[in-house]
């Protein structure tokens, strides 16, 4: 499958995610339908971590090494383009192409600001944990949200001030 159908199928996905996530809020309300797909991409973060961590030789990899791992697993996994603009041993940066979950979305009526929301607290979430099975050293942070649909995400990854270990 190539990177555009592999996108495609990924976007799908969550435009069925998202429209998930309305039927358990009216049941549960807003906030806790957010704080379950929350913990869900915490979950789902350290697993697919502890996976890659495996497939790695189970060795600590540095900012850089995370960096084209990641850049492999988005692109392979949900068709997306990633380039990285900035790197060193202690920071990499990474901007995004077309992106499944800002598609799928914005194709289920989110606002551009909900989209901003979601991926701050989810993909974040996800992002985090995931690299912190790879090296418990580093941070994942959205550095900059796309400001049109044209325009891309940066996310940085980045060596921790502090080290906070997750199972």
């Amino acid at each position: 499958m190539n990177q555009n159908a592999v996108l495609k199928a990924v976007r799908n996905q969550m435009i069925y995610q998202e429209a998930l996530h309305r039927k358990i809020a009216q049941e549960l309300g807003e906030e806790k339908a957010r704080e379950l797909e929350f913990l869900t991409h915490v979950e789902m973060g350290i697993a697919r971590g502890k996976q890659l961590r495996e497939e790695s030789g189970n060795v600590s990899l540095d900012a850089v090494a995370v960096a084209h791992l990641i850049e492999k697993h988005f692109g392979e996994e949900l068709g997306m383009h990633l380039e990285i603009i900035e790197e060193s041993p202690e920071r990499v940066v990474i901007s995004t192409g077309r992106c499944p979950v800002f598609e799928a979305m914005k194709l289920s009526g989110a606002h551009h600001r909900q989209i901003e929301a979601w991926c701050g607290l989810c993909s974040v979430a996800y992002m985090d944990n995931l690299i912190k099975q790879l090296n418990p050293g580093l941070n994942f942070q959205l550095q900059k949200y796309r400001q049109t649909e044209e325009d891309s995400c940066q996310l940085a990854i980045t060596l921790a001030t502090e080290r906070v270990f997750y199972v």
